[in-house]
């Protein structure tokens, strides 16, 4: 995959990360053409999942076909009428319009996202592999597990590995982060734990997984203090399995793109593609916070959590 875009240099890691791209299932979607143009990041609003025809989309005035996997922008509109039947899984989770629906029409209205053209054309070269067509999705929340462990949940000696999107380097988090995902991989399914703490020992959060491929950890508010030195500590019943050694810092001291950008989750997503490896943490932390006002977050965190091998 290309994963240089005009005008901005691609961080080398995210040539690895989308790649984390989405195993090609067998049977799925017939090749057609297809383009980042189709699906582009700042207009995604969801993903069909099914459709009973007939159903129409209409964007800028032309007709799209709709067809399972394809994208729904801001400014679409999608009409399912008394007859047809159509699922959009969206940021805010799962909708259905036309035949048994409250809905038949959706015009899906246009939030005017504010972002350079650079930094669209960054994201939309480095993370298109998300958001093929050929590919299905990741499932919502496979890499955040945080029910509560059962005794009787598989806690075998296998190793835990990072994924690649989080590399175990020195990271810098900024003092406004509430929530951590992390994910790993395993050999298997077993119970994994993760935990700030503190030079002294001191557990700062905590967080554990039963069966799935990574967690949560909810920061306590006012946690974070400028400047502490800390440990985001993974561990499975064989004892630790790796640590990421966290410096927290002010959240405006973290890289930002050139130009005005309205939606964090943005200046997140470019973190990833363009920045170091140190913010890696933070920016999945604010994919996180940003994933309930936009698909393409969610999607976005759950596949780099996921881990997923290319085809």
């Amino acid at each position: 995959m290309n994963s240089r875009a005009r005008n901005c240099v691609v961080h080398p890691a995210s040539r690895l990360i989308f790649a984390v791209g989405l195993v090609l299932a067998a049977g799925s979607v017939p090749a057609v053409a297809w383009a980042a143009a189709d699906c582009p990041i700042d207009r995604l609003v969801g993903q069909v999942t099914r459709v009973e025809m007939p159903v129409t989309l209409t964007r800028n005035g032309r007709q799209i076909p709709v067809k399972v996997r394809t994208c729904v922008l801001y400014g679409d509109r999608l009409d399912a009428g008394d007859n047809g039947q159509v699922d959009v899984e969206t940021g805010e989770g799962h909708r259905r319009f036309g035949r048994f629906a409250a809905q038949s029409v959706w015009v899906v209205p246009d939030p005017n996202v504010i972002a350079p053209r650079s930094l669209l054309a960054t994201l939309n070269d480095a993370f298109r592999a998300a958001f093929d067509p050929a590919h299905p999705p990741v499932a919502y929340g496979v890499s955040r597990d945080r029910r509560q462990c059962l005794e009787t949940a598989p806690s075998g000696p296998g190793a835990v590995r990072p994924v690649s999107a989080a590399p175990v380097t020195a990271q810098r988090l900024g003092a406004d982060i509430d929530v951590l995902p992390i994910g790993w991989k395993t050999d298997g399914p077993r119970r994994v734990s993760a935990q700030l703490v503190r030079p002294d020992g001191q557990v700062v959060a905590r967080s554990q997984a039963c069966l799935g491929d990574g967690t949560e950890v909810w920061v306590p508010k006012g946690a974070l203090r400028l400047g502490e030195h800390l440990s985001l500590v993974i561990s499975s019943s064989a004892g630790p399995a790796f640590a990421y050694p966290i410096l927290v810092v002010r959240p405006d001291s973290l890289p930002r793109p050139d130009g005005p950008v309205s939606e964090a989750w943005l200046v997140a997503a470019w973190r990833v593609a363009a920045a170091g490896e140190d913010v890696r943490l933070d920016s999945l932390a604010r994919l996180r916070l940003g994933e309930r006002r936009s698909y393409a977050a969610r999607r976005l965190l759950d596949a780099l959590l996921a881990d997923e091998a290319p085809s």
